[in-house]
């Protein structure tokens, strides 16, 4: 299974190849379907009309309404009525307001056509708006996340923070920072996200990095991904498909959403921009074809064009169905993101649809989806569990990625047992044939890994008594020094070589003290 790549012929940017725009320069990549525009002049079938008594009609474009009343000096209330409920009109998807061409035979010109206003008694005109409103109406900012820059003194702080708490930094950016070696293993990492490979088991040892070597591919990938990491826990797993996909959804991340706060998560985004530019695309289109840009065009419009988009996906009719209602009537509300209201009115037993949906919108986002899962090993080890892991990744939508950190005893077993050989063969030979390994750091690793810790606690902390990974280097005699004591009685780890500078730290200050 693959995601097929194509560059953005404005930027560059790698996009799946049926994006209908760059997420990164927003420039439209495909042309609208004919099928998103109720008013296109002619309309649907219609029975009534097709009876050989009954003429054609037709909805008259804006410029060639005001044509007209320039030509005979009238307005469009001195035309004749004709109602809404007209069967004659009933496929043209028109409103109170509109103009109807009516075209006849005729004995002395062969064609005659006379004009008609259509009117309600029970609802006005449709608002009219100018065409640059529905051109992304309070639109997203241009903003996305990029992954490059110079290290800044908040970020550094919160990379040493997360040090000392033996946790991965969470800013976007920051394990690149700290990040030693392994390109081999991230270029690996970066091409099964970009191949869409529904499965890959990131496997070391307690302390070499595992959570840290997954934020950093988020890193890598996030300017071209949506990604969310989560840890397991007795509630969220994959045992309770519901929880762990809402988990997913709420952590859910966007190049654009990591830049605008007013984005709950990533799926805010990708549903909203979706909207705001079919919004933009539908409104462009009605003005070169000479009609108004109304509200009541534009809301079925969106609501057409949902409908078109979501019917690639694996996605059951009836939430199709409930997805385009909501995009029709999206910009009723004054809040940028609603995310949340539109997966209240997705009525679905299928905890999946919601996978499917951030898939589908992902990829006309030109976006590939990594989902995450930090840890593996401390979770729940039942064959029960393992059955359900293997069913999730058979269940993935093909834009979507997940990659799960664990330990080689894990898989293998050895002395605790409880692992995925002995328990769940199918997913021992997917996890083995779909596995990047990290070896144990080597001394150069743990020296590089000194000097970078001692370099960004310089730019973190002002007060050198605060520094503290830098106060235990420089004590134990530098960073080759320090591993070099390290590596006497302990195996090449990363944890716990951050364990052994802090111990060194307070050994040293209570013998001061």
């Amino acid at each position: 299974m693959s995601v097929a790549l194509k560059p953005c012929s404005d930027c560059g940017n790698q996009l799946v190849s049926d994006a209908i725009y760059c997420p990164h320069c927003l420039i439209e990549r495909v042309e609208v379907e004919d099928s998103w525009f109720p008013v296109s002049g002619e309309g649907a079938s219609n029975p009534v009309v097709e009876h050989s008594m009954v003429p054609e009609h037709r909805i008259v474009p804006e410029e060639r309404i005001k044509q007209l009343c320039r030509e005979y000096s009238i307005t469009p209330t001195d035309l004749p009525f004709i109602k809404t409920t007209d069967p004659a009109i009933q496929h043209l998807a028109c409103g109170a307001g509109d103009v109807i061409e009516i075209i006849r035979d005729s004995r002395t010109t062969d064609t005659a056509r006379t004009y008609r206003l259509v009117v309600s008694p029970s609802s006005g005109r449709g608002e009219s708006r100018e065409t640059s409103e529905w051109r992304n109406p309070a639109g997203p900012a241009a903003d996305t996340y990029s992954g490059d820059g110079d290290l800044s003194a908040s970020q550094a702080l919160h990379i040493i923070e997360n040090l000392r708490a033996h946790i991965p930094p969470s800013q976007p950016g920051a394990c690149r920072q700290i990040a030693i070696d392994r390109q081999s293993e991230m270029e690996t990492a970066k091409q099964r996200v970009n191949s869409a490979s529904p499965y890959t088991f990131i496997e070391g040892e307690l302390g070499f990095g595992k959570s840290f070597f997954l934020y950093w591919i988020r890193d890598e990938v996030l300017p071209a991904t949506a990604v969310s990491i989560i840890d397991l826990d007795d509630r969220t797993n994959f045992l309770n498909p519901e929880s762990l996909i809402e988990s997913f959804r709420v952590n859910l991340e966007t190049p654009r959403s990591l830049d605008h706060e007013e984005y709950a998560n990533g799926l805010d985004e990708l549903w909203d921009t979706t909207l705001r530019k079919i919004a933009d695309l539908c409104a462009s289109h009605y003005e070169r074809q000479g009609f108004e840009v109304r509200e009541d065009r534009m809301k079925k419009s969106l609501q057409l064009a949902a409908e078109d988009i979501l019917s690639e996906a694996d996605l059951p009719e009836v939430i199709i169905d409930e997805v385009a209602t909501t995009a029709g009537t999206y910009f009723d509300d004054s809040r940028q993101s609603l995310s949340q209201s539109l997966l209240n009115e997705v009525s679905s037993g299928d905890p999946h649809d919601v996978l499917r949906l951030i898939g589908q919108l992902a990829r006309i986002n030109g976006y590939r989806v990594l989902l995450g899962v930090d840890e593996l090993e401390k979770s729940i080890r039942t064959r029960d569990h393992f059955e359900a892991i293997d069913e999730f990744v058979q269940d993935l939508p093909e834009n979507i990625s997940l990659f799960v950190t664990g330990t080689p005893e894990l898989v293998e077993g050895e002395e605790e047992g409880n692992a995925i050989k002995e328990l769940h063969s199918p997913l021992y030979e997917v996890t083995t044939q779909n596995r990047i390994q990290l070896e144990s750091p080597s001394r150069q690793d743990l020296t590089k890994f000194s000097r970078r810790v001692m370099d960004i606690e310089t730019q973190a902390l002002e007060s050198q008594r605060d520094r503290e990974y830098t106060l235990a280097i420089e004590t134990a005699g530098g960073s080759e020094k320090a591993v070099e004591t390290f590596l006497e009685d302990r195996s090449p780890a990363f944890r716990a070589y951050l364990d052994y500078l802090e111990q060194y730290t307070l050994e040293e200050s209570a013998t001061s003290n």
